[in-house]
């Protein structure tokens, strides 16, 4: 409720969405270091001005049930919650 109160009425531009390498998430997800992971790259903006850059990283298996356009919600929690679903429990910024 926090993320989307603070996240309002932005807008969220999808700069990229595909798979990259990141060991240190990799080994977060208790995957091998190369494992490419899923990975969203954005740009959250308020009336035109870009206010804030985000990358999330996704174990594979949750990334591989989400698509590049399902990516319509500023608050990507809930594009999780919609698309996966899944309930979350635990989110650090």
């Amino acid at each position: 409720d926090d993320i989307a109160m603070i996240v309002g009425d932005a807008q969220l531009e999808v700069r990229r969405w595909g798979t990259a390498l990141s060991p240190s998430d990799s080994r977060l997800f208790g995957l091998q270091p190369t494992t490419p992971l899923p990975c969203l790259r954005g740009v959250l903006s308020r009336a035109g001005r870009p206010y804030a850059r985000s990358i999330i990283w996704f174990p594979p298996d949750i990334g591989a049930r989400l698509r590049r356009d399902a990516f319509d919600d500023p608050v990507v929690f809930r594009v999780l919650q919609r698309e996966v679903p899944l309930r979350l429990a635990y989110v650090e910024i």
